[in-house]
């Protein structure tokens, strides 16, 4: 649940952040701050704009979350 909800304003991770319904993800990508899990990682553009969208799906009392993001 923690991926469909997404990431709390202004957190490391904000901008990447798979939250249910965000649209119009693009341009550049960087971590905002330099922590001992982000050290070295690079940024990255985005050509395109993306969307995420999650299903939820329950089987034998077990709530399962999918979403799929064409990458073009």
């Amino acid at each position: 649940p923690y991926y469909v909800r997404g990431a709390k304003s202004g957190s490391l991770c904000e901008l990447f952040s798979t939250a249910d319904k965000r649209k119009n993800i693009h341009g550049f990508l960087d971590w905002t701050r330099q922590t001992g899990t982000t050290k070295g990682l690079p940024g990255f553009t985005l050509d395109g704009d993306y969307s995420v969208q999650w299903d939820t799906y329950e089987i034998e009392n077990i709530n399962f979350f999918q979403t799929i993001i064409p990458v073009q």
